[in-house]
C-alpha cells in the first residue's frame, strides 16, 4: 500500500477514470481550488505493474491542465466512437501549449 503523502505516475485510458467526488474549498472563499477523489481501473505504474483498481486523491494544489482534467473527470461512454480521437486532440493541444505553439491557453481560464 502506498503512503497517502507521496506522488507517483500511473498510466491508463481516459475511460478507466471515474470522479468519485470533488473536494471543494469554495465555502472558504477558494474559487477553483477543488481536489478530486478518483477511481481508476486497469492502470499501469511506471515500473510496468498492471493494477485492477485503486482510488486516488488529486490534491487541489497539484499542477494540472484544466482542459484535460475536465475531460478526464467527465463521465465517459465507452461506446462513444470519438472518445479516443478527442483524447488525442486534447493531448496534441496540451503539447502545443507546453511548447508555446498554441496562442490560446485554456488552462488559465
Amino acid at each position: 500500500m502506498q503512503s497517502p503523502l507521496v506522488h507517483f505516475k500511473i498510466y491508463c485510458k481516459v475511460e478507466n477514470v471515474v470522479s468519485v467526488c470533488s473536494l471543494s474549498n469554495d465555502d472558504m472563499g477558494g474559487d477553483d481550488t477543488d481536489g478530486n477523489i478518483i477511481r481508476v481501473t486497469n492502470f499501469t505504474t511506471k515500473d510496468g505493474v498492471v493494477h485492477d483498481e485503486a482510488t486516488f486523491v488529486l490534491p487541489a494544489f497539484a499542477v494540472r491542465d484544466k482542459e484535460v482534467l475536465e475531460w478526464v473527470l467527465a463521465p465517459s461512454d465507452k461506446s462513444e466512437s470519438t472518445l479516443h480521437d478527442f483524447s488525442d486532440l486534447l493531448h496534441e493541444r496540451r503539447t502545443k501549449r507546453l511548447e508555446g505553439k498554441l496562442l490560446e491557453d485554456y488552462s488559465t481560464k
